[in-house]
């Protein structure tokens, strides 16, 4: 990425590793992010309260920033404040934030050693630093939240742009109805925000273009070698899953869809040219078949004692089977009658985020049978 654009600033609002699932992560996340060339990321809570390592290792390992986290028992702060990139002759600032109430409900930071100042005397204090260090573009990472990041946008003319992260919102396009605009690219790395700001001396940090590119879009192209780091974190992740809560019997059976065919031959015969019947295949073939974030939507069961655990394991439960839409009792009547598809039961994949054009209504009469 760095060779291809050599101009981009590649910045991440934090929070990066996440609730602990008993599977480490930090180390995953931190190589993926090694590899693809981070310039700044904002410390965000989870990565000091729920991540495993310092602040001190974490910037071992990444370009780690906050202006007001402090060390109890030291004078200096435990990571850097801002950073200063140039791009043809212009300064730019890039300086992160975060607010103490992130904080309030987790752990003591206090006992870990750590403290959170004002937010806003701190940013202040930095945004004047970045200006005497003669920077004249100046961007905020901020782990504030949508009001912290209202607030900076009309009380901080200085600043030229603000990446908003802690509250997970999306937008399409960027906030501009107060001073700097403001872009929140979403949780969990879903999408890339792309801001390009002028460097020409009539409009310098002016705000030309912004856009939010899907990571699963045609618009980006995986790299193989963090596609790897991620593949061996999700194996050795749903290998753990296996071994702890799989239970392969339950009081409720899940059956083949072959077996609900033996009666309703036409309704299946539907079936199996449809993309669920072929949802199983669509993970192996990206290679997502060991991704608990995927498997729930694309086997029969999964999660649920008796049901789906793994295609070597439970062949007959890949795909989207008859029971994942149509819900029988274990005692289905002998006139074989099924239960009616309901809007909760699709919404349960269908949802935003995954499928953000789905309409229940519309798209049911295209598996209906």
């Amino acid at each position: 990425m760095r060779e291809e654009y050599p101009e981009l600033i590649l910045l991440d609002t934090g929070d990066l590793f996440g609730v602990d699932d008993g599977i480490s992560r930090a180390q995953t996340v931190i190589e993926a992010y090694r590899l693809a060339g981070y310039d700044l990321v904002a410390l965000g809570d989870q990565d000091l309260l729920r991540g495993e390592l310092t602040p001190a290792e974490l910037l071992d390992r990444l370009p780690f920033a906050s202006v007001n986290l402090f060390t109890v028992d030291k004078d200096s702060p435990p990571l850097p404040q801002a950073k200063v990139f140039e791009r043809h002759g212009i300064r730019i600032g890039v300086a992160a934030v975060i607010h103490p109430d992130c904080f309030k409900d987790g752990p003591d930071l206090g006992a870990l050693g750590y403290g959170v100042l004002d937010w806003r005397e701190s940013l202040s204090r930095a945004v004047g630093d970045l200006e005497a260090a003669g920077c004249e573009i100046i961007i905020v990472l901020s782990h504030l939240g949508v009001p912290g990041e209202v607030e900076i946008s009309q009380n901080f003319p200085q600043v030229d742009l603000i990446v908003g992260g802690h509250s997970g919102l999306f937008r399409w396009e960027p906030e501009t109805t107060e001073g700097a605009p403001i872009v929140w690219p979403g949780r969990k790395s879903r999408y890339v925000g792309v801001a390009q700001l002028s460097l020409a001396r009539e409009n310098l940090g002016e705000l030309l273009s912004y856009e939010a590119l899907p990571v699963d879009g045609d618009e980006i192209e995986i790299d193989p070698a963090t596609r790897a780091v991620i593949l061996a974190y999700e194996q050795k992740r749903y290998s753990d899953w296996l071994e702890r809560f799989y239970k392969p019997e339950g009081e409720y059976t899940w059956h083949a869809s072959e077996r609900c065919g033996t009666c309703h031959s036409s309704q299946y015969e539907q079936w199996t040219s449809s993309p669920h019947a072929h949802a199983w295949e669509t993970l192996a073939e990206t290679g997502d078949d060991r991704n608990l974030e995927c498997i729930h939507c694309h086997a029969t069961g999964f999660g649920k004692p008796g049901g789906f655990g793994s295609a070597e394991l439970t062949p007959h439960l890949t795909g989207v089977g008859c029971q994942m839409c149509h819900q029988t009792p274990e005692d289905h009547p002998a006139d074989g009658s099924v239960p009616e598809l309901e809007a909760r039961i699709c919404a349960s994949c269908h949802r935003p985020g995954h499928d953000d054009d789905f309409i229940f209504s519309r798209d049911a009469e295209l598996v209906r049978h």
